[in-house]
């Protein structure tokens, strides 16, 4: 049903975020489920806590790339074509099809131009000041190459937590903030529509 009305809506050209809305707080038994989904995740998967725990894990090995690829898939919830992405240290380094991390003193700017739903959302852009992050960034010259076998590579990045991918940990995010907001959040991240969030991963 939410399906359905979620393409018409995009047919018409009308705001889908406000049927995810809808569906969202129209479901009457939203904080019995969110419980029971909670306490499965717990048994099924990492936790947030998990993920965090591993990315301090990655940092103390100096295993610099893996800790990239964990922390931008934990914080932004992007899929493996967003972690195609060079390290540069200027804008002027930079086009308007591909993926960057700009470097500067004190930040790093992630550029998002090639993306799975880029089409729809247009350039995605984060700054990020962790300090991890950018001593970790100044390590590498780029984060994934279109050569790389590029599952395989997350798989390792993950290994820690089992092998998990892009998905689940998007999925592990949403179970730990499972509120309108954090939909919202997570659907600006990813460049995903509400809707398709929560058929997606069942957070309704």
């Amino acid at each position: 049903m939410a399906g359905s009305l979620s393409k018409y809506l995009q047919y018409k050209k009308k705001d889908t975020k406000k049927l995810a809305e809808y569906i969202f707080k129209q479901t009457a038994d939203f904080q019995k489920d969110k419980d029971k989904r909670t306490a499965e995740t717990k048994h099924e998967l990492p936790s947030l806590k998990d993920l965090k725990g591993e990315l301090n894990t990655l940092y103390e090995k100096e295993d610099y790339r893996s800790f990239i690829i964990l922390f931008l898939m934990v914080n932004y919830q992007v899929r493996n074509k967003d972690l195609i992405a060079t390290v540069v240290s200027s804008k002027r380094e930079t086009n308007n099809t591909d993926n960057f991390i700009i470097v500067g003193k004190s930040q790093a700017t992630y550029v998002r131009n090639d993306y799975k739903t880029a089409f729809k959302y247009g350039t995605k852009t984060n700054i990020i000041k962790n300090a991890k992050f950018m001593n970790a960034i100044n390590q590498i010259g780029y984060v994934l190459k279109s050569s790389d076998n590029v599952d395989r590579v997350i798989k390792k990045a993950t290994a820690g937590l089992g092998g998990i991918t892009e998905g689940t940990i998007a999925k592990i995010v949403l179970s730990q903030n499972n509120t309108m907001n954090g939909l919202k959040k997570v659907s600006k991240n990813r460049g995903t529509d509400p809707v398709t969030l929560i058929e997606s991963y069942n957070i309704t």
